[in-house]
């Protein structure tokens, strides 16, 4: 479906997998459905495509497929259960999302 309404020929920005909540699903399966996801739409799109997760679910969930060669857009939810005081930036002033 989303390679459907995506067209290639469409497109200026890479893709864009964003996975912030795993369900029902071990590790091991999320990790292995987004590397999969991922692999099809880096054959479709010719780049790969950028990863859009919290900072601890990527680490308990995605760092061990995707630790080289991946774009990361982690988001820092304030407020969100799953984000330790750590993963979120003391000043908001200073925060930047993207260079």
């Amino acid at each position: 479906n989303f390679i459907e309404r995506c067209r290639k020929d469409e497109q200026d920005l890479a893709p864009l997998i964003d996975i912030e909540v795993k369900g029902r699903w071990t590790a091991k399966q999320v990790a292995d459905s987004v590397m999969l996801f991922a692999d099809l739409l880096e054959q479709h799109y010719g780049v790969r495509p950028v990863i859009y997760t919290g900072t601890n679910f990527f680490n308990r969930y995605l760092a061990r497929s995707f630790s080289e060669g991946y774009e990361l857009a982690l988001c820092v939810g304030f407020g969100y259960p799953d984000e330790t005081p750590e993963a979120k930036p003391r000043d908001k002033g200073k925060y930047r999302f993207l260079d």
